[in-house]
């Protein structure tokens, strides 16, 4: 009934009123505060940016804006201050009662409870008294036995990892290093968490520091109670009672073995060890004079493993990343080792007293923790107002104390992006200038232990290993580091394009992470014995970004502003019932007012992709309905459909995310529709006729050349790099000179502005088409990134527009037959000359028409490639039996003399294998996998109607792994194609119809001429050589019942392809290999 939905519609209006209201008093006192201007409704959320490392980005950027100062900011209703501020910092932090952690630590509460981290108040007091002796000296000796144990164990398993000069991600080794440290500490037990990775309790581990670190930034899934909804709900719980289940059986256990006073004996199992664990000193304690319970001791075990597992991964991760950069400073570490350990001794392990005597190592960790502090932000709450330096902070709000911008700040730390651990001899901070581990009442109690464990590991690795950047030129030969935060915008803006794709990309949540990963390699020293340390911090105070609304001066203004939501989605609701009611005949998901099925869609077009997939299974692989918004859409996987959709003369308007591209290209033939589509399609189809190909093909030959050069210094070594991040120059080359007969030399000079363009334009195309509000051409003008996409954008039609010019002019001057050919008078035809030379309804191509299908021919020709060739070449890698193959046909085809030689045009033609080998990758990694079609009118489908304002979207990358069509569908089988002949609508990469791919040959000529050189100077392999497939299935799991796909995901490796679905298929992660270069010879 209507009465419902307008009674549903105005609930959310009451609801901001309430709120509104009630931040009245706190909007007026920060005023008085500098920040940045805010949204009715949304305060500055719009700004923040969509993940950890954007938002970082922002709150720098304003902290250089606002003088490095404090500023205040809003989401939705929560305020904050930022505080940089050493006045600021000292009241905060000294302060007996301003101790009340920020909301964002309530995501901790079902795993921790309310320990030290968490509790506030009378219980923070009498628990924080409780357990200061827990990290007396005595007990931190015993810890630090059980740091070297482990730290031997870690450095076996990094000879193992860094063999053969391997780049390897050290984050993620040492994440399993701290977490078996912390457990080994705090419960007396021991998981083994490097060597069994995959084991139930270690994996928990895992997956509930990624939980909270995911929902702090979704802001429906950081309330507990909607979170209850949420799909992966049913897991999070799993994973917190296999925690909980866990930690309270340990606690039984040592219970129990007190009780039997079995924990003094020598019989050494885990729960009886002579070590004292921390579990032992509270089970030895009292409050109140009586001993903790079994919920408290719960409580605590849980924060000490949770605050000193996650922030040391951080520290250790950090500190031997900086050691790879940094030689000079690594080298005076490994003098002092020698100085303290003696050079004959440098194998055992260093003792507490040793540990204490490496002053330089002290210095180094110091600086380290300056620019990269394991804990960026601490969160506190004003449960009343406080006058802090004059300044009136209102109750309600929350002040993040940024510990990661005071290392950066040039009036406290001189030149604060040089590494220069002598600093802190020369320079000493003041006592609130630079807190890494806090300070004041509410300080790290484990700063002690946290420290031991850092030092141990860094000093052990500095003793076993040369400590090396992942490639050699990444050596910082100014002392200088690769992280541009901090810097002045404009200074910023400059250096990030230099950036390598193994410098650190900064996310801050709980903890500083690199999201990209710390990178290194370790070349072994011969010393005579062989352990290895890891570092503990215990420090764990974060930092929470919410923010809400500017205050209206009048609440009916609020009211009105408020009400227009409610009007415009009442009009909406009315103009879709026709079409709500004639889809509900189809199958398909069931939605929310509103927002239809946007909420169960994803984040990510990752996500979204594997959302897709399990709707498909659900409705037995047919076509399906769902809604985003107010936009109905049918996902077409039927082979009837299929035919009626591509087969129609009529239904060839494209769907709404084509819309943008229309900026930059205009309606040239991808986005064009009616009579101009029709004329223009005519009119360019002999662009792709034989003899225009073959001066296309001379082209390729002659940019695969330089591409297999370049590719011979990637791969040099047994490098293992990500090869579709090349070939996307590679086909960027190829398109410009066919398209416009002009070289760009992409693969040469990648930081050129056009280059980049291209590369930022695709990218920005991408992201829009997952952002509702972006995808909105006049909302899109308010986005932070908006300037440097017009930017961007005049790049490109500067450029495409001036070689138009340029050839129109040549061609005037009858220069195209000179002898003496340059880039705008060569002999060969490109597209833009075919065009020239074509007419529409009698005359010339306007200015205008010539830019958009040059502009849309080289959008078409390259991302699409570039999707194709990465994917085919990486399963050359995966399938040697298939390589081998295909070998042999170049050596039949090209001659076994011939192979160094360029394939002719005839030559490829005759390459069956390998086009079957395209055919098969296209089947299961479709370069494009949807085709949107809009009905601007009614249409009956197979029996069906499909409403006018429908999206169609076509699913070709469902297609490929439809058994009913492709037996045994994650099977990699090129012959399949020679066997079985799938229907003409079963299996269309290319599309079909009136409408299909123009550029169908110019794209497989391509493909075929680059993959062919490739298979004939390289032998293509895995990342690893475990990963060669070695019963001829896939890695992906798209496409397998949810079930099964479930169990596989769990073994799915890191260098295995994450595929990602916008316009073309991608693989978010790189598609990565090596090449091993084959001796040929050409007869010529």
């Amino acid at each position: 009934m209507w009465f419902v939905l307008y009674i549903f519609l105005a609930l959310p209006l009451l609801v901001v009123a309430y709120l509104e209201l009630s931040t009245f008093r706190r909007k007026k006192m920060l005023n008085k505060f500098k920040g940045p201007s805010g949204l009715p409704l949304v305060g500055n959320a719009h700004q923040m940016g969509k993940n950890p490392t954007e938002i970082l980005d922002t709150v720098f950027s304003w902290w250089h804006r606002y003088g490095k100062d404090n500023f205040v900011f809003w989401i939705g209703t929560y305020s904050n201050v930022l505080v940089t501020s050493t006045k600021y910092l000292e009241f905060i932090l000294s302060s007996q009662t301003l101790i009340t952690k920020s909301d964002i630590y309530q995501l901790t509460h079902p795993w921790l409870g309310l320990g030290l981290l968490t509790s506030t108040g009378s219980k923070w007091h009498k628990h924080r008294k409780m357990i200061t002796p827990a990290f007396h000296f005595n007990i931190l000796q015993d810890f630090h036995e059980v740091m070297n144990e482990n730290s031997t164990k870690f450095i076996k398993h990094l000879k193992t990892v860094a063999a053969g000069d391997n780049i390897f991600d050290f984050q993620d080794q040492a994440h399993y290093l701290t977490l078996d440290v912390i457990c080994d500490t705090a419960m007396g037990v021991s998981i083994n968490a490097m060597e069994n990775r995959n084991s139930s309790i270690v994996q928990a581990f895992k997956d509930m520091c990624y939980n909270i670190n995911m929902r702090a930034f979704h802001p429906l899934k950081r309330n507990e109670l909607l979170y209850r909804l949420a799909p992966d709900y049913p897991a999070y719980s799993r994973t917190l009672k296999t925690l909980q289940d866990f930690t309270n059986e340990i606690i039984a256990k040592r219970i129990e073995a007190h009780k039997s006073g079995a924990i003094s004996t020598s019989a050494g199992d885990e729960f009886t060890r002579k070590k004292m664990a921390f579990l032992d000193t509270l089970l030895s304690s009292t409050i109140d004079g009586r001993p903790l319970n079994s919920k408290e001791l719960y409580e605590e075990v849980s924060t000490f493993m949770f605050e000193g597992h996650d922030t040391t991964t951080s520290g250790v991760s950090f500190a031997v990343f900086l050691l790879s950069r940094h030689q000079d400073e690594q080298r005076k570490l490994f003098e002092e080792q020698r100085e303290v350990m003696g050079n004959s001794e440098l194998g055992r392990d260093a003792t507490f007293q040793d540990i204490s005597q490496m002053k330089y190592l002290d210095l180094f960790i110091k600086e380290a923790q300056r620019v990269y502090p394991s804990v960026p932000f601490i969160g506190r709450f004003t449960e009343k107002d406080y006058v802090i330096d004059g300044d009136i902070v209102p109750k309600g709000t929350t002040l993040n104390l940024g510990l990661v911008m005071l290392g950066y700040n040039e009036k406290v730390f001189k030149d604060p992006h040089k590494f220069r651990p002598e600093r802190f001899n020369l320079e000493k901070p003041g006592p609130f200038e630079y807190v890494p581990f806090s300070a004041g009442p509410r300080n790290c109690i484990g700063q002690k232990f946290a420290l031991l464990e850092i030092k141990t590991v860094v000093s052990k690795i500095i003793r076993n290993f040369e400590v090396l950047p992942s490639l050699d030129e990444l050596v910082s030969k100014d002392g200088y580091i690769s992280t541009t935060i901090g810097l002045p915008d404009a200074e910023r803006k400059k250096r990030d394009p230099y950036r390598h794709k193994y410098d650190p990309v900064l996310s801050a949540v709980l903890t500083l992470k690199s999201e990209n990963g710390l990178y290194i390699r370790l070349k072994e020293r011969h010393i005579s014995a062989e352990r290895h340390q890891v570092s503990a911090q215990i420090r764990f105070t974060r930092c929470t970004d919410r923010l809400s609304v500017v205050a209206f001066k009048m609440w009916f203004v609020l009211c009105a502003f408020l009400a227009l939501p409610l009007f415009l989605v009442t009009y909406f609701e009315f103009g879709l019932l026709r079409r709500k009611r004639m889809l509900n005949k189809f199958q398909g998901p069931s939605m929310l007012p509103v927002v239809g099925n946007a909420h169960q869609m994803g984040k990510t077009p990752t996500e979204i992709l594997n959302r897709f997939f399990g709707w498909w299974h659900e409705y037995n692989k047919d076509n399906f309905r769902y809604w985003i918004g107010f936009y109905s859409n049918i996902m077409v996987t039927s082979p009837k459909y299929m035919e009626f959709i591509l087969s129609s003369n009529t239904l060839i308007s494209k769907s709404d995310v084509y819309d943008l591209t229309h900026p930059w290209l205009g309606l040239g033939l991808l986005t064009s529709t009616g009579s101009k589509w029709h004329k223009h399609r005519k009119m360019i189809t002999p662009a792709f006729h034989f003899n225009i190909l073959q001066d296309f093909h001379e082209v390729m030959n002659e940019n695969s050349t330089k591409f297999i050069d370049q590719l011979k210094k990637v791969a040099d070594g047994g490098n293992i790099f990500d090869f579709q991040e090349e070939a996307h120059y590679f086909t960027l080359d190829v398109i410009c000179d066919t398209a416009m007969g002009v070289s760009i030399n992409a693969m040469e000079n990648r930081s050129s502005s056009v280059v980049q363009a291209f590369k930022d334009i695709t990218y920005t195309i991408k992201m829009r088409a997952f952002s509702p509000w972006k995808r909105n051409e006049y909302l899109f003008r308010f986005a932070p990134e908006y300037p440097e996409y017009t930017r961007t954008l005049k790049t490109l039609q500067d450029f495409t527009n001036e070689i138009i010019a340029k050839r129109i002019e040549v061609r005037k001057s009858g220069l195209d037959s000179a002898i003496k050919p340059d880039e705008f008078s060569r002999k060969k035809m490109a597209f833009l000359d075919t065009l020239l030379s074509s007419t529409v309804d009698g005359r010339p191509l306007t200015s205008q028409e010539l830019y958009e299908e040059v502009s849309t021919f080289m959008f078409e020709g390259h991302d699409t490639t570039t999707s194709a060739v990465g994917f085919a070449v990486y399963l050359l890698s995966r399938h040697p039996d298939e390589q081998k193959k295909l070998f042999n046909e170049q050596c039949e085809v090209m001659g076994a003399s011939g192979l160094g030689r360029d394939a002719t045009f005839q030559e490829i033609s005759t390459m069956k294998l390998l086009d079957l080998f395209i055919k098969e990758a296209q089947r299961l990694y479709p370069s494009v996998p949807f085709i949107g079609r809009f009905t601007e009118k009614d249409y009956v489908i197979d029996g069906d109607t499909v409403p006018k304002g429908t999206t169609l979207n076509l699913g070709l990358l469902m297609l490929g792994y439809n058994d009913r069509v492709f037996k045994d569908p994650h099977k990699f089988q090129p012959d399949r194609f020679d066997r079985v002949k799938p229907g003409p609508f079963d299996y269309v990469p290319f599309s079909a119809g009136p409408r299909n791919c123009i550029g169908q040959k110019f794209a497989l000529l391509e493909i075929k001429t680059v993959v062919s050189k490739i298979i004939r100077n390289f032998e293509v392999l895995p990342a690893l050589d475990e990963l060669v497939s070695k019963d001829g299935y896939i890695s992906t799991t798209l496409g397998l019942p949810p079930a099964e796909k479930k169990k596989r995901d769990a073994l799915i490796h890191k260098y295995d392809p994450i595929l990602s679905a916008s316009m073309t298929l991608k693989s978010e992660n790189g598609l990565h290999l090596r090449m091993k270069q084959r001796l040929v010879r050409d007869s010529t």
